[in-house]
Formats: C-alpha cells, structure tokens, sequence
C-alpha cells in the first residue's frame, strides 16, 4: 500500500510539473481538438526545453506513435481500398510526425509500385487489344514476379493465355 501510495504522489510530482509549462499544455490542447501534427510540435519542444523532465519526452514520444500509427493504419487502409492518393497522403503525413517510422517508408515504396504496376498492366492491356500477344505477356511478366496477387494482371495474362491456346488451336500443323 504505502509503495503504491508513493507511486501515485510521485507520479502526480511528474505531471505537475508539466501542468507549469505552457508549450506542454497547448501541445496538449491541440492534440485533444485534433490539430495533431501542432500539437506535437509544441510537445517537442516542451520535451527539448526541459530536458530533465523524462515525463515530457516520454509523452512526446507516445503521442507521436499513437498519431504516427494512426495514420499509417488509415494510409494501408486507403491502399487496400485502391485509393492510391489518399494513402500517399497519410503515409507522408506519418513520416512527418515520424520521419522515421518503418511502415510509412515502406507504404510510400508499396504505392510507387503499385502504380508502376497499374502503368505496365495498361501497356499490357494496350498490346493485348493491338493483338500482341507476346508483347502483353512479357509486360504481365514484369509485373507477377513482384506482385503474383496483382489481380488485373492475373486476369489479362488469363485472357493472353487463353487468345494464344485459341490461335495454336486455329493454326494448321
């Protein structure tokens, strides 16, 4: 009892502190009407002013990571959903709260190639519809061996497949 007792008052000796700083109150304010990205910036700079005050880093950085994660969940969301450009933007806005931040880094480079891909799969389509078959196939063929589940490529190198197992069909012997 008296060990949690010294635990709470200590506890409330650290958060008051904080209470003192006006950077670490309107850091605070901020983050709870949802102007994130100021509102970690004023908890920056409180946690760099103070910097024997542990209890204001550590908020500082707990916030950025609840914020961070935050948006790189909604950027992987809008990427599953094929919206390309929202995610784009909330995976920027992750790395800059967190220039650091592994799964943003790593979202930014999956959108790079998801459109580098959706480009090939429409060269792709643009042969195929031309009638070059070969031409569309070896188009699909850069895209699968990175993206095997990339599903319009799968479709069309199908309707290749099938338009050249007609033609052999077709052609004499």
């Amino acid at each position: 009892l008296c060990a949690s007792v010294a635990r709470l008052l200590l506890a409330g000796l650290l958060l008051g502190g904080c209470a003192s700083d006006p950077a670490y109150l309107e850091g605070r304010r901020l983050l709870e009407i949802g102007k994130t990205e100021d509102g970690l910036a004023l908890l920056e700079k409180a946690a760099r002013d103070n910097p024997r005050r542990q209890e204001m880093r550590f908020e500082w950085l707990r916030q950025r990571e609840l914020v961070s994660g935050r948006l790189v969940s909604q950027a992987e969301t809008a990427r599953a959903n094929g919206r390309l450009d929202e995610a784009e933007a909330a995976f920027a806005r992750a790395l800059r709260v967190d220039p650091d931040h592994p799964r943003a880094r790593s979202g930014l480079a999956g959108i790079a190639a998801d459109r580098r891909h959706a480009g090939q799969v429409r060269e792709a389509e643009a042969l195929y519809a031309a009638k070059d078959l070969a031409g569309a196939e070896n188009r699909l063929r850069s895209v699968l061996p990175e993206n095997a589940a990339h599903h319009d490529a799968r479709n069309l190198m199908r309707r290749v497949a099938d338009a050249q197992a007609a033609l052999s069909v077709a052609e004499p012997t």
